[in-house]
């Protein structure tokens, strides 16, 4: 033996295993450099996997000017950590692959939504097919925008949801509350989340806080396992850790269902028709600028999240969730996942199916026309179980003039005809975009018991914006403030009036320009039935706020 052994050539260098979760080793190092030894709960085999998958596929990003990528894997009935990869290469210098994409802190773009929605079905504030108005709003000067630019009108929380639109979810986070929906949050493991509700605002559901992928992906797991928290485990030694319920299993099971439709537009092209594809709840983002793209998912099994982008923060046009992130999770899954035997989330009793009016997404009255079906939380009360549609209404007309039929009206020509009545900022949108709406015929004052009735709104100016005159830069009469407002489709005249002295008196779809002095001033609007709206406008000379100062 030792002859044999004295034969072998010595080696020239050291070999070495393939190191598997570099980032991992040093994050435990630094968190106790004493100890040398310690037995994680991740998986070998689906580490290995993740940590293959991820390096070849960001390859294929290199053209697109992203380079990096890192996953984690987790098991939903353990919390076990079973994966994680802080980048496609540790030594990798020019990629900055020592940087550990699980455990950073970036913005998730829209992959908090759906606890936000998960909110509003507890509350009873909403259900799978209730009609939100995706239109502009403005909130002391902030003015979310979607992704794609525009605005859609009437849109179900199902197609909110699962096209990711940011007005309505901003929307949504007003009527929720901001902060409930931090608490929430907190609650579900979000430590970066350390400043209160107030500092965030209602940017924070559209990304406006920094999160790591690893506490994201075991928030998620919290979906999976019917809205109950619990820590991830990432050693052996690592206590189980207390249950914490964050929402109700029937609200978790109503996101989930959202969530695994692909009949959805950012739906990743390469899987579109891909055989034996996973079933999968999943969601994307993508942080503002493009520089950090998301995407976590979900089966009964495991909860994947993934995070594709570059180290210094170096924005690209690709950098989009369902562009880059979506299909690499969907080949994670596939990968380390046989979804195809496996028993997927059950319904809880409590979720019923009903019919709605299609129009307005709330209970039928004899007015509605169209109608579909939905699944909601039978025991929550709150308006979307309780409110009946408001939308299309029957409204009697005198058949000779299509005006309202009134006491002196010949029974024989008075005919119940269905108008869609929209509320008044609903009514505006539509109008000025051109949409068609229905020309009903006006209110009667004096007959309009058991009619729906909006109220009108102002539009522009803001309520409690300052509007300054830059008298350095423009002439006096170049500083005019429109007049904007919002009227149903019953409202055929409005009247403005400024320090009660008449403005305009027409068609409310008219914008209308004025020029008031320094000063605050009484703005009021009043339509043709005698409903009003007002607010004080504030108007300041600039030259005079920067002396002062």
């Amino acid at each position: 033996q030792m002859k044999r052994a004295v034969a072998e050539p010595l080696p020239e260098r050291r070999n070495e295993a393939a190191p598997l979760a570099v980032h991992t080793a040093w994050s435990l190092r630094s968190d106790d450099p004493g100890r040398h030894q310690v037995r994680t709960t991740l998986d070998r085999n689906i580490q290995q996997k993740a940590a293959d998958l991820l390096a070849d596929y960001v390859k294929t990003l290199d053209a697109n000017g992203i380079s990096n990528a890192s996953a984690v894997v987790i098991d939903n009935r353990s919390r076990e950590v079973l994966a994680v990869v802080g980048s496609t290469d540790y030594f990798d210098s020019e990629r900055l692959g020592a940087n550990d994409g699980v455990r950073m802190a970036r913005s998730p773009g829209s992959t908090l939504k759906p606890f936000l929605y998960a909110l509003g079905f507890d509350q009873g504030l909403i259900s799978e097919k209730t009609i939100l108005y995706d239109i502009p709003v403005n909130y002391g000067g902030y003015s979310p925008e979607n992704y794609a630019k525009n605005f859609r009108g009437p849109v179900t929380v199902r197609e909110a949801l699962t096209e990711s639109l940011n007005v309505v979810a901003v929307k949504l986070t007003a009527e929720v509350g901001l902060a409930r929906f931090h608490s929430l949050l907190q609650a579900g493991g979000l430590t970066g989340l350390n400043k209160d509700a107030g500092y965030y605002g209602l940017p924070l559901v559209l990304g406006g806080v920094e999160v790591s992928l690893l506490e994201l992906t075991n928030l998620y797991a919290s979906l999976a396992d019917g809205g109950v928290y619990r820590p991830y485990r990432l050693l052996d030694s690592d206590p189980t850790g207390d249950k914490k319920r964050l929402l109700s299993n029937e609200a978790t099971w109503l996101v989930t269902h959202i969530l695994t439709d692909v009949e959805r537009p950012d739906f990743p092209q390469s899987w579109s028709f891909a055989r034996n594809r996973p079933t999968v709840a999943w969601k994307t983002g993508t942080s503002y600028g493009h520089q950090d793209a998301w995407s976590v998912g979900y089966t009964p099994q495991y909860t994947i999240g993934v995070w594709v982008g570059n180290f210094d923060s170096r924005p690209a046009s690709h950098l989009a969730g369902s562009k880059v992130a979506a299909p690499l999770l969907f080949d994670l899954f596939q990968a380390i996942d046989d979804t195809q035997n496996a028993r997927w989330f059950a319904k809880p009793e409590g979720v019923k199916e009903r019919r709605i009016c299609k129009t307005c997404g709330r209970l039928p009255t004899q007015a509605c026309q169209s109608f579909t079906s939905e699944y909601f939380i039978a025991d929550v009360k709150g308006p979307a179980s309780e409110e009946y549609c408001r939308v299309p209404q029957l409204i009697a007309v005198d058949r000779r003039t299509g005006e309202p039929a009134g006491n002196m009206t010949p029974a024989k020509e008075v005919e119940q005809r269905v108008y869609d009545v929209w509320p008044s900022r609903m009514a505006a949108f539509l109008v000025r975009h051109g949409v068609q709406v229905d020309k009903a015929p006006p209110y009667d004052p004096g007959n309009m018991a058991g009619e729906a009735y909006y109220p009108p709104e102002i539009l522009s100016p803001v309520a409690d914006a300052v509007y300054y005159r830059r008298l350095d830069r423009l002439k006096a009469e170049d500083h005019a403030i429109k007049l904007s407002a919002a009227v149903t489709n019953r409202i055929h005249r409005i009247t403005w009036f400024l320090d009660d002295e008449l403005v305009y008196q027409g068609s409310p779809w008219d914008d209308v320009l004025i020029n008031p002095p320094p000063g605050d001033h009484q703005l009021r609007l009043v339509d043709d039935v005698g409903g009003e709206a007002a607010m004080i406008l504030q108007v300041r000379d600039y030259r005079e706020v920067a002396d002062a100062r």
